[in-house]
């Protein structure tokens, strides 16, 4: 029993180890590049981030507070590209 929860640590560790080696540079170099690839990341990582929020209303108890957490990050999306247009 022991055995098997700690088998599934390690590898829930190795998968995120492994997400944050893909998104970490994935999330800082269209910031040092360019403004066009910039949004066009984070419009992918939004979508991915709004994609999993939906997946886990399914099993949710509380179904208010994921729509919530959806809301906040299509706001926050907006804001992030009301601040690129603007500067």
């Amino acid at each position: 029993m022991e055995n098997s929860i700690q088998k599934l640590s390690n590898l829930e560790f190795l998968q995120r180890v492994l997400s944050a080696i893909i998104f970490v540079p994935l999330i800082i170099l269209p910031i040092l590049f360019s403004n066009y690839l910039l949004i066009t990341i984070y419009l992918i990582i939004n979508s991915i981030i709004i994609w999993e929020l939906n997946y886990m209303k399914i099993n949710a108890k509380y179904k208010i507070l994921i729509n919530v957490y959806v809301l906040i990050t299509i706001i926050s999306f907006f804001l992030f590209l009301l601040i690129l247009i603007t500067t």
